[in-house]
Formats: structure tokens, C-alpha cells, sequence
């Protein structure tokens, strides 16, 4: 099932529910890539898709969603970096981008999610040193299968990093 099209059909009236009732979207197994017009659902609180089939895309714009408490997009063959605004979202808890090709450095900005739980980065082309913050959070956090040049792996065999 294509995801675009799902937004597409019946699109205002599905925001329309979506924002007062539910603050929930979950999907797997459809073909992607995620849909621009998702970021529009500012009051999400909890984004969670998985699985898509399809071509390789970018991270989608969700600068918007600030609202979002869990955002789950594993394995959505996303690539590039990983966006910047994350950083300002401090509600987060819960952040899986794992099993994309996402590149780049951890940007300094997550320091900013000072709330989150858990972190899941595993399996993309993620580059540069490992931010000691990150090493400081301590478990819920995994960053293996990535490309990292540098980090103190006392620290993260220490730490269930």
C-alpha cells in the first residue's frame, strides 16, 4: 500500500481525526517514501513507521512537530544527515532512526533532548566522534553498524552504549 496515497485520499479529514482524537500514527510494511505533508500534523505526539518498501529518500520535513514525544522511523530508507531541529524538540523521549543510511556527525544540537530515554541509531553510515554527552546518558542507546572515527570504547563497554 502506498503511503503517499493513503494521505492523499480523504487527507484533511484524516489530519482532522488524527488531531483530535487519537495523536498517534503507526505504520509497516508500506511502500514510501514518507510523504511531505506528514510535517503539516503539528500536535502529533507519537510518529512511529517502519518498514518501508520503496525507493531511498531524504529525512522528511518534521521541523513542525514539536509536539512529538516518540518518532520512530526505522528502516524507511532514509539518507543524509540527520536534521538539526531534533535538537530543539526537548520533549522527546524516544528517538529510532535505526536501519537507514543516514551520514554525517551526531549533531551537536541533540544535546538539547534532555529527556530522552532512548536513542537507536544503529545500522547507518554515521560519521565523526561519538558526542561525550551521549556517552555520559548511558543506556537505551545504541550506535552500532555506524562509521565512527572516534570515541573512548572503555566508556561504551562501561556504559551499554
Amino acid at each position: 500500500m502506498d503511503l503517499s496515497l493513503i494521505l492523499e485520499v480523504g487527507f484533511w479529514l484524516f489530519i482532522q481525526i488524527k488531531i483530535q482524537y487519537d495523536r498517534v500514527i503507526q505504520a509497516s510494511g508500506m511502500s514510501g517514501p514518507i510523504p511531505p505533508e506528514i510535517g503539516v500534523l503539528a500536535k502529533l505526539s507519537d510518529l512511529r513507521i517502519s518498514d518501508l518498501k520503496g525507493t531511498e529518500a531524504t529525512f522528511p520535513p518534521l521541523s513542525n512537530m514539536t509536539n512529538l514525544n516518540r518518532l520512530i522511523l526505522r528502516s524507511c530508507n532514509l539518507s543524509g544527515p540527520l536534521p538539526d531541529y531534533l535538537g530543539q524538540w526537548t520533549g522527546l523521549k524516544t528517538l529510532d532512526v535505526s536501519f537507514n543510511k543516514l551520514s554525517g556527525k551526531i549533531p551537536d544540537s541533540y544535546l538539547g533532548i534532555s529527556k530522552i530515554d532512548y536513542m537507536y541509531l544503529t545500522e547507518n553510515l554515521l560519521t565523526g566522534r561519538i558526542p561525550d554527552w551521549i556517552l555520559q546518558k548511558g543506556e537505551n542507546i545504541d550506535l552500532s553498524y555506524n562509521n565512527f572515527t572516534s570515541a573512548n570504547s572503555e566508556d561504551c563497554q562501561t556504559r551499554s552504549v
